[in-house]
């Protein structure tokens, strides 16, 4: 068994396998040639892109004859992929902006760990005092489940076996469900807690979710430049207001936006055109960020003669059915 290796997880719509197919071409920015290895756990290994498909620093895991469930429940299965002794999980829908070497330093001898806090009260996928009491424990650790670290030990099976668990009686113990579907986050939350695992406190280094960051977002992959910043209504439950991550997470519909597409679309020119990184720069500033921000603009303008005409309309999410 390897060492150190980075596993994320993309199955079902073409949409995760481009998403996965970024992640993996932002992997290879950083870690190309060395000794970690990113393995993607996919249903359909054939459909991916032939220079992430060939890339010697990925490897795949073909999961397709195996049931982990719908949506978000896969990532409750995470302890049975385990392709190394020390294991980072990190979402397909986030990007690299440098090396993952101080990632794996920060959560180093943590069986199973987090970026986040520790919190008893207040609303999170249901309410956290009546879940501590029925569970009998003092907090839970509360965070956004883009990033897990698994360290291959018993601790690491007990974690996730409570949370599969759990899993059975979700609607009976008061967690919220998520898109209609149970989350895997108040469970392996809970689970950490009863085998007493502790996040990584959250300083904005390892990774930040956009949805917190609404004021300003930019990354450049390539250069290894990130800046997120957010306002008062837009913070995590810890209160970051700022951050520099080293791994950015591009949840919901903020993958279909800025900074994100120019992002994929640059990746994508140099390592499945053979670009030069140049020209995939340039590229992917006239095909992607000059067209949205005019699309955008348009849209602000016309927006209050729509919504007089017509309503608000409903939102649309291409990783919704």
């Amino acid at each position: 068994m390897n060492e150190r290796s980075v596993l994320t997880i993309a199955c079902g719509k073409q949409l995760y396998l481009n998403m996965a197919s970024a992640l993996a071409r932002s992997f290879r920015v950083w870690h190309g040639g060395d000794d970690l290895t990113l393995y993607i756990a996919t249903d359909a290994p054939q459909r991916f892109p032939p220079d992430v498909g060939n890339d010697p620093s990925v490897q795949f895991i073909d999961i397709s004859a195996r049931d982990f469930g719908e949506g978000f429940e896969n990532k409750l299965h995470i302890d049975e992929l385990l392709p190394a002794r020390h294991t980072l999980f990190v979402d397909a829908d986030c990007l690299l902006t440098g090396s993952l070497d101080p990632v794996f330093r920060a959560f180093e001898g943590r069986s199973v760990s987090v970026v986040g806090g520790e919190r008893s009260e207040g609303e999170w996928f249901g309410d956290l005092q009546a879940r501590c009491q029925r569970f009998g424990v003092s907090s839970v650790p509360v965070f956004v489940g883009a990033v897990y670290y698994l360290e291959d030990d018993e601790t690491a099976e007990q974690v996730f076996a409570t949370a599969r668990d759990v899993r059975d009686q979700y609607d009976e113990a008061g967690f919220e469900r998520l898109r209609g579907l149970p989350n895997e986050e108040p469970l392996i939350s809970l689970g950490m807690a009863l085998h007493d695992q502790e996040p990584v406190p959250d300083d904005g280094t390892i990774k930040a979710d956009a949805m917190h960051f609404e004021d300003e977002m930019y990354i450049d992959v390539l250069a290894g430049e990130s800046y997120f910043r957010g306002n008062s209504d837009q913070t995590t439950a810890w209160g970051v207001r700022e951050a520099e991550p080293v791994i950015a997470h591009f949840n919901d519909s903020y993958a279909e936006k800025l900074p994100y597409i120019r992002e994929q679309a640059k990746l994508k020119k140099i390592y499945s055109d053979g670009a030069s990184r140049a020209w995939a720069s340039t590229h992917a500033a006239l095909t992607q960020s000059a067209p949205f921000r005019v699309l955008e603009g348009t849209k602000d303008v016309l927006r209050p003669l729509y919504h007089a005409l017509w309503g608000p309309r409903e939102i649309q999410n291409e990783r919704v059915d």
